[in-house]
């Protein structure tokens, strides 16, 4: 494996550039807002107020009736409800974000010219570091807008409120990551970003239909369940303060796995 920190670093530079600097980017960061603008606004804010004006026994009944009764409630309740929405929605998002990460370059050829000037592992593991990077600044944008309401609502939360955030913050970047990487490994292999979405999305519940299946005639099969990416969410989302190690070690591991799979791939695929 040959990686250069120089290259990684260009790698990802353009890659900020190209989202922030270009029409298509910047089109997609106002629709990402504005969606964003609406579940601050909404969900979030609304289900504070509901929380303060019936009181935490009465919410606590509703949120049973919806079949949110299980999850461990956070200390602030804006991140309460942000909590339950990122870890539904940002994965999905992770998909659609991480599906071309060389996909289009192999289609159109520059891949190729690429690979004159830096090798494919800087090109594989750039990609992603990007696609990890420019997640990783939403995450912090959509927390630091909750902090901002929980702090309109109750400037006194400010301690709690920062590390809440923080905690957060690193529960989501371990959940991500294993998407990032799957991601990785599908755009190395098919030729465009819509096949990638739709196999990473036939993955995702044809083999977990498959091994549910399986594991009613066997049940020593639900150890299979590990390799299905999200079957860990369940648990983690149930989670009120930083993801315990035994829970944090199998995204981890997928990740690892993936990337492995995915440059082996990018190895040795033609261009």
């Amino acid at each position: 494996m040959s990686l250069s920190l120089k290259h990684l670093y260009l790698i990802i530079q353009f890659e900020l550039k190209r989202l922030f600097a270009s029409r298509k980017g910047l089109l997609s960061l106002v629709t990402l807002l504005a969606v964003w603008g609406l579940i601050l606004l909404y969900p979030i804010r609304l289900a504070a107020k509901f929380v303060l004006q019936t009181g935490q026994d009465q919410s606590n009944a509703f949120t049973n009736f919806l079949g949110l009764g299980s999850l461990i409630k956070w200390p602030i309740i804006e991140f309460q409800v942000y909590w339950q929405i990122a870890i539904i929605l940002l994965p999905l998002l992770s998909i659609a974000i991480a599906a071309d990460q060389t996909s289009s370059d192999r289609k159109r050829g520059t891949l190729r010219f690429l690979t004159l000037r830096t090798t494919r592992d800087n090109i594989f593991f750039g990609r992603f570091l990007s696609v990890s990077f420019i997640q990783l600044l939403i995450i912090l944008f959509t927390l630091i807008t909750t902090l901002g309401l929980t702090l309109y609502r109750d400037a006194s939360l400010i301690t709690l409120a920062f590390t809440t955030a923080t905690t957060i913050l690193l529960n989501l970047v371990i959940i991500l990551l294993p998407y990032n990487a799957l991601m990785a490994l599908l755009s190395a292999k098919l030729n465009s970003a819509r096949q990638a979405i739709m196999w990473a999305i036939l993955i995702m519940i044809v083999l977990s239909a498959i091994i549910s299946k399986l594991s009613t005639y066997a049940p020593i099969l639900e150890l299979l369940q590990l390799f299905i990416l999200g079957f860990y969410n369940a648990d983690i989302a149930k989670v009120s303060g930083l993801i315990p190690l035994e829970l944090a070690a199998l995204p981890l591991i997928q990740t690892v796995v993936f990337l492995a799979i995915g440059r082996w791939i990018m190895v040795s695929k033609s261009l």
